[in-house]
């Protein structure tokens, strides 16, 4: 499937139009692919969950 291809059916599937904006979003989307492909490769971080929710009391740990 090409690029365009793809960034079609996820913008169908996510109910958006991409309207004048198509073009560029597709010349950006190998960058994007990329991208996320480096989140991925980070060995430490692999399996972290992201930080979705502000703690603000957060718990500090002791660095001993």
């Amino acid at each position: 499937m090409s690029d365009e291809a793809t960034v079609k059916t996820l913008f169908a599937a996510a109910g958006i139009d991409a309207g004048d904006d198509l073009a560029f979003i597709v010349g950006t989307y190998p960058i994007l692919q990329a991208l996320v492909g480096v989140l991925y490769s980070v060995e430490a971080a692999r399996y972290e969950s992201p930080g979705l929710v502000f703690d603000p009391d957060p718990r500090f740990l002791a660095w001993d």
